[in-house]
């Protein structure tokens, strides 16, 4: 990611918006601890592009009446014990500048 100027958008919220309503929006118990691996792994995937320089950039998958969850990013990222809290605030106006500039979609 970082030889190609890409950023990491991490979800975190998404995923513990999704992990907090999840069986009240009928997901299945094998849903739901498909849903904790990944959590698990997207701390990991913010701790290895922090550590390899890759910035960590703002932004979620949040909609509806979950979108007032946006901020808890951060949070999940610093509870995590996360360089990548600070660093993403910090990189958010350097990545929003860059992203301006050049947009790759990943799907």
């Amino acid at each position: 990611m970082k030889t190609e100027g890409a950023f990491l958008v991490p979800t975190l919220s998404t995923y513990a918006a999704l992990a907090d309503e999840g069986e009240r929006l009928g997901w299945s118990a094998e849903m739901l601890g498909k849903l904790a691996t990944v959590s698990a792994r997207g701390i990991e995937s913010v701790q290895l592009a922090v550590s390899e320089g890759v910035p960590v950039v703002f932004g979620t998958d949040l909609l509806g009446h979950m979108h007032d969850r946006q901020s808890g990013e951060f949070d999940l990222r610093a509870a995590g014990d996360v360089a990548g809290a600070d660093a993403a605030k910090r990189d958010l106006h350097r990545g929003a500048a860059a992203a301006a500039k050049r947009v790759i979609w990943v799907s």
